[in-house]
């Protein structure tokens, strides 16, 4: 075959490829249209009807998500999510084998706004997996986290635990088709994160990995008063955000290093923190210099110790010193406060009552 020849049939594939990766775009955007609220599907059809080649798309895609960010429309950015859900590639890397077909009867949400009522639901989303937990006994579980900052907790049952442990890798991004929302049992099972409903990943529930560009938040959207984290039970895991006011010293536990940091919040509410061997080795100066300078920290994935009345870090946490993030305003009044009057005695106080429980509950205090 001469040159000439191979690069017609070349030319005549990629015509091919393109006639069906229209067709399947087209597809999509009637589905998803036909989801929408009639309210919103005006707003959503006539953007989403033209077909436009990938780059103009994803150019688009980001025009609009810097609209949602300087507006802060959250109840809109399903919508940004439902125009991105066209790519070239929505058809490929199928978790089912059978379904040859965009599942667009589920429409997209975000899990804040999923209502309570007329449970479970199937619904679609886009999430990352924030921490995905060892499989045990015919049940495993995930926290998810979607485009807003919020975190859920789902969990995959007996048959489908081995295809979502294949499936589903720590730190991706998803597309995840036909999920079904619960109200949460936490106040009756246990359950690793606080959250008024939870996701059961289905038999239908369809898995493609989530390539657009589209940035997650770097912090979580919910961060937990200190009031309400000594109401959480043993071994949830919270977000929260507070001024080190205090650095305990270095102790050794178990022949690992142990410090314990004293955190204030927005509400002159205290808490203590136990640092375990990663974050504290990792982060040992700052530590230092959070003490000396009252800096605001954020931890995400602290653990409850409800025995010694804390929190605690794990495999799973992070500590964010002097984040950029919209709540540290309030903050920064009360950490030029203790700058300026550190409040010995408060501390002094809050830290000889915690030692006299502790010789309650742990002998060797």
């Amino acid at each position: 075959m001469h040159f000439s020849e191979l690069e017609l049939v070349g030319i005549q594939r990629i015509s091919a490829r393109r006639k069906e990766q229209e067709q399947v775009r087209r597809e999509a955007t009637e589905d998803l249209a036909e989801d929408l609220s009639e309210g919103e599907k005006g707003d959503a059809i006539g953007e989403l009807a033209p077909v436009e080649t990938t780059k103009k798309k994803f150019q688009r895609n980001f025009s609009d998500l810097t609209v949602w960010s300087d507006d802060n429309k959250e109840k809109k950015l399903y919508i940004v999510l439902i125009r991105s859900m066209a790519p070239s590639t929505l058809n490929q890397h199928r978790s089912v084998a059978a379904l040859h077909h965009v599942p667009t009867k589920f429409p997209f949400v975000l899990f804040d706004d999923v209502e309570s009522d007329d449970l479970p639901k199937f619904k679609s989303i886009v999430a990352r997996i924030v921490v995905k937990f060892p499989r045990r006994h015919d049940s495993q579980h995930f926290i998810l986290q979607d485009i807003t900052g919020s975190k859920i907790e789902a969990i995959s049952y007996r048959d489908n635990v081995q295809r979502f442990d294949t499936l589903l890798q720590q730190g991706s991004t998803y597309t995840l088709y036909g999920v079904a929302f619960y109200v949460s049992w936490g106040p009756y099972l246990f359950r690793n994160f606080g959250h008024r409903l939870e996701l059961t990943l289905a038999t239908r529930t369809v898995v493609e990995p989530f390539h657009l560009p589209i940035q997650f938040p770097p912090y979580p959207k919910h961060l937990m008063p200190f009031h309400e984290v000594l109401q959480q039970p043993h071994k949830r895991f919270i977000d929260v955000i507070g001024i080190v006011i205090h650095l305990a010293p270095l102790e050794h536990i178990g022949g690992r290093p142990y410090r314990e940091a004293i955190l204030m919040d927005s509400r002159w509410d205290i808490i203590v923190v136990g640092i375990w061997p990663e974050l504290l080795q990792r982060n040992a100066l700052r530590w230092v210099l959070a003490r000396e300078n009252k800096s605001i920290i954020i931890g995400t994935m602290l653990r409850r110790n409800k025995l010694h009345r804390c929190l605690q870090t794990s495999d799973h946490s992070t500590v964010e010193f002097d984040p950029d993030h919209h709540t540290t305003q309030r903050l920064q009044t009360i950490r030029r406060s203790m700058i300026q009057n550190p409040r010995s005695a408060l501390i002094n106080n809050y830290l000889e009552r915690r030692r006299a429980y502790l010789a309650t509950v742990v002998p060797d205090v």
